[in-house]
């Protein structure tokens, strides 16, 4: 019988790739990337745009700098990422339009099974 060990989510959160026998994946890049976001926003008091081609390249520095700084394993993100992250910095749900969506299958739903 084999036996899958799982790591404490304090110990992922200290060490995102502390597995040696699984490479870096998207979503540990986009974990890093939003770390350094994080750290972005706490010292410009913002978040990046992507109107300022500066905040993407400020924002990639911030990023690499995290990840250098608090997990030295790890690789460098790329530009491509810090531009995406940028990309949506200004971007909202709307809590109404999910309101509207579930009225409206709920009255779909009644529609079909009646």
């Amino acid at each position: 019988m084999n036996y899958v060990n799982y790591r404490s989510y304090a110990d992922e959160v200290a060490s995102p790739n502390a597995l040696p026998k699984y490479p870096e994946t998207d979503c540990h890049k986009l974990l890093l990337a939003i770390k350094g976001m994080i750290e972005y926003q706490n010292v410009n008091e913002k978040m990046p745009n992507l109107d300022n081609t500066g905040d993407s390249a400020e924002l990639l520095g911030f990023i690499n700098c995290t990840i250098a700084l608090k997990y030295p394993n790890s690789k460098a993100i790329d530009k491509k990422l810090a531009e995406e992250l940028s990309r949506y910095e200004g971007c909202q749900l709307n809590p109404i339009a999910s309101l509207m969506g579930g009225i409206a299958s709920q009255e779909v739903i009644k529609m079909i099974t009646h």
